[in-house]
């Protein structure tokens, strides 16, 4: 029972792991330590992501390693004295070794440039270790090296690559959730995206996967990042270059298999870069085009009666166009700045079919088809300035702006047929139409001070102002129903600062961050004179502790507590139209939801990872299914569900059999309890389940420039809320072949080439339960080409950096 207290209660759980963590800062006397650093090139241009190990002279077995940067530099830090020797390998150049010898007598080395050849053909030549580090694991990150991976690129858009990170998936309201219950927060280069569940998903959709070069699973985001999510996953795009001129194209096209019919989609894209020493300019399109394919069946039984419906939708196409531009200025030598702008345009047109049955205890049924068609349309732009000052060597000043604005609109024609036994067929005939415009003004201005070589300090303040306006059109018969009207006016005022300390005392690194948020909300609407005023203020407190426990093993804590707000749409008490027996709907008796989380993580020679998490999470806060047990009739609302305690322990295991075959291993079991809020009446009471959770990667290097990956996903059973979901899993495969010295590359490859990945499930209400099936055109055959052309010089410039991911990330 004492265990079962410890856990259950946040702050004594963090004050039993602080006590079990704080001895080790103690335990090892303080001894000298060396780096080790140097500059990977090849043929006058830096070598990107290189691996870079450090071995033992004795064993050759593992001490240490590096990746290096967009420029080729790596450096290796907190090395004992000894003899030791540095491998260098990557896919596309041959290794090389070089013997270190570190006493303490002399310094650590600075090994300079150091030469690396771009490999043959032969496989003895080949080190698939480097290249093919899909996922490596940092403090509180998890990093998928995307452009090492080649199931990952074939992914139709980023949406797909996210939704098959270990642990990653997106629920039926769309949310981006890891182990089920965290909600994610999704940032681009370490900026905001202020998006929101279908408009975030998709922008995600219009970002060429062939500009991803990693993907970040930050776990446990410091007080420097937004308070809003539990979990970060940062995208962050390939470094454009300043010095002379730079260009890829790439091409992919693909279909779905084995649907009745092909579903086709395909995508073009061009790169350019273009500068000198002080200035440099980018510019990239992309142009995307994508037929799908969705079905949805459900089953509701209540005390008299069962009603099935049958959903069917596909896409006629959906088709994107994305452009980005920007301009990077060397202003001084210790002054710079940049400006970004993006255009993201997409329309689509879903073509859906319903077919709906009524049966009581009596006999009788009624049916009804409906037949629809949804033409959804999003324009979006999106500016973006930063400008950096480096004070001195040690202090540096950031400041940034964003403005975005997004208009989504969405018609809707519904053509309902009804037919009761023993009565003639009514028609019917309805629109549904909106319209939503939103408006984001966001400021930042970040400091950071270096107090030593151990020591850094940070502190930044944030200022946005969120506007939208939507308006729902609903007519029957050609005539306006005033009952669903809606034209709703939202503003959202937020303010924040924070500040973060991080440090080293003799082993036991230190960072320790605290993060003020205040948001000031109204709302109203002129067709129900609903008004509201809410006023959110909190602070937010992160903390984390590093300790070496011995040479191969270091042991990590972290807490932190963050907030997850309603959608700007969510609170809008509007009701959309869906088919006859289902509407939308708003809820403006929505609060946020506020987690605490605990993590503790070993590391074993710096890349097996063992950790466990415990987080509770009070008023979570979902879309949740209401039934009128007499009309029949369905809601789906975004509602305070309940609260939400989890344990996880998690495993990350890279394995390498041979030395052409390197896998990767992540392993979870999930414990979650959901206990319902009284007050919401939704008759699930209390859901818990335990969960298993793996994700596989395997990669091969094959004679003649030929690598091969495959992928599997299994999730089992788990529960959200009043949810329960069926297991889920799926497998895929490519495989990659260059040519003309590696400056085209051809992929081919199959998504969910078994045909099972789908979304099942059930839920318990008051007196009904549902089970529901929920599938698409998930296997798709793909192949992509990509062509690199450029001139010599190769210098990173910056990226965009959007500072209003909190507010983009909660449009919907």
């Amino acid at each position: 029972m004492q265990i079962l207290t410890i856990i259950t209660d946040p702050m004594r759980l963090l004050l039993t792991l602080l006590l079990i963590l704080s001895p080790f800062a103690f335990l090892y006397a303080q001894e000298k330590t060396f780096f080790v650093k140097g500059h990977v090139f090849s043929q006058q241009l830096p070598v990107e992501l290189a691996n870079v190990s450090l071995l033992s002279n004795r064993d050759s077995s593992f001490i240490g390693g590096a990746v290096s940067d967009s420029l080729g530099y790596f450096k290796i830090n907190k090395i004992a004295a000894g003899r030791y020797l540095l491998k260098i390998s990557h896919l596309s150049y041959e290794k090389r070794i070089i013997a270190i010898d570190l006493t303490k007598d002399n310094d650590s080395v600075d090994l300079g440039p150091i030469l690396i050849n771009a490999s043959g053909t032969a496989l003895k030549e080949v080190t698939t270790t480097a290249s093919k580090a899909l996922f490596t694991k940092e403090k509180g990150k998890l990093i998928f090296n995307v452009e090492n991976s080649i199931v990952g690129a074939l992914r139709t858009d980023v949406v797909e690559m996210i939704s098959n990170l270990p642990g990653v998936w997106i629920d039926r309201q769309s949310n981006i959730l890891l182990n089920g219950q965290e909600k994610v927060r999704v940032t681009i280069n370490d900026r905001p995206t202020y998006l929101s569940r279908g408009d975030l998903l998709q922008m995600l959709k219009a970002i060429p996967v062939s500009n991803i070069k990693v993907l970040e699973i930050i776990t446990n985001p410091s007080a420097k990042n937004d308070a809003e999510g539990s979990v970060v996953i940062n995208i962050r795009t390939k470094e454009k270059v300043d010095a002379g001129f730079t260009g890829v194209l790439n091409t992919g096209f693909g279909s779905s298999i084995g649907y009745g019919r092909f579903y086709p989609r395909a995508n073009s894209g061009l790169d350019l870069s273009l500068g000198k020493k002080n200035i440099s300019v980018f510019l990239n399109y992309n142009y995307g085009y994508k037929k799908s394919l969705g079905e949805i069946s459900e089953t509701l039984f209540f005390e008299d009666a069962t009603l099935n419906q049958s959903i069917r939708f596909e896409s006629l196409p959906e088709q994107t166009h994305t452009l980005t531009s920007g301009i990077n200025l060397k202003v001084a030598k210790n002054q710079s700045a940049a400006f970004f702008y993006t255009k993201n345009y997409s329309r689509n047109k879903i073509d859906q079919s319903n077919y709906i049955r009524l049966s009581n205890l009596s006999a009788t049924s009624t049916d009804v088809i409906s037949f629809a068609d949804e033409i959804p349309k999003t324009n979006q732009d999106a500016l973006n300035f930063s400008y950096d000052y480096n004070i001195d060597s040690l202090n540096n000043l950031r400041l940034s702006a964003d403005h975005i604005h997004l208009i989504k609109d969405q018609l809707g024609n519904y053509e309902n047929s009804y037919l009761t036994a023993g009565t003639s067929r009514i028609e019917e005939n309805i629109t549904n139409n909106s319209s939503t415009g939103i408006s984001v003004w966001a400021g930042q201005v970040d400091y950071s001070l270096s107090v030593n070589k151990q020591s850094k300090f940070e502190a930044g303040m944030k200022f946005s102002n969120v506007k939208t306006e939507n308006i729902v059109d609903f007519r029957g018969i050609g005539l306006i129903d005033s009952t669903r009207q809606n034209a709703f006016a939202y503003t959202e005022n937020l303010a924040a600062g924070y500040l973060n300390y991080k440090t080293e005392i003799k082993k036991l690194g230190i960072s320790a961050g605290i993060r003020y948020e205040n948001s000031k909300m109204s709302g109203s609407s002129s067709t129900n004179l609903f008004r509201f005023e809410r006023d959110f203020s909190g602070f937010f407190p992160s903390f984390s502790l590093d300790h070496p426990l011995t040479k191969t093993i270091d042991l990590n804590f972290a807490y932190s507590r963050r907030i997850a707000r309603p959608n700007y749409v969510d609170i809008n008490p509007f009701i959309y139209y869906v088919n006859p027996y289902v509407v939308l709907e708003g809820n403006p008796n929505l609060v946020p939801s506020y987690t605490n989380k605990f993590e503790l993580t070993a590391q074993l020679q710096k890349k097996y990872t063992v950790s466990l998490t415990y987080l509770h999470t009070k008023d979570v806060f979902t879309t949740a299914q209401f039934q009128d047990i007499v009309q029949k009739t369905q809601r789906l609302m975004p509602a305070n569900v309940g609260d939400l305690s989890s344990i996880e322990l998690n495993l990350g295991v890279p394995f390498t059999p041979v030395s052409w075959w390197e896998s990767y291993f992540n392993i979870g079991v999930v414990y979650q309890k959901y206990i319902e809020n009284e007050l919401m009446l939704l008759g699930y009471t209390q859901n818990s389940k335990t969960s298993f959770q793996l994700f596989s990667q395997h990669a091969f290097t094959l004679p003649k420039a030929i690598s091969l990956e495959i992928d599997n996903t299994l999730i089992s059973p788990s529960v959200q809320g009043q949810f329960t979901f069926a297991t889920i899993y799926s497998f895929s495969a490519g495989f990659k072949k260059s040519f003309l010295k590696n400056k085209l590359d051809l992929k081919i490859g199959v998504n969910d080439f078994l045909k099972t990945l789908r979304y099942d499930g059930s839920l318990q209400g008051v007196r009904w339960r549902s089970e529901y099936k929920n599938a698409g055109d998930s296997r798709q055959l793909k192949a992509t080409l990509r062509y690199n052309f450029y001139s010599k010089g190769k210098i990173a410039t910056k990226k965009a950096k959007w500072i209003s991911d909190d507010e983009k990330k909660r449009m919907k």
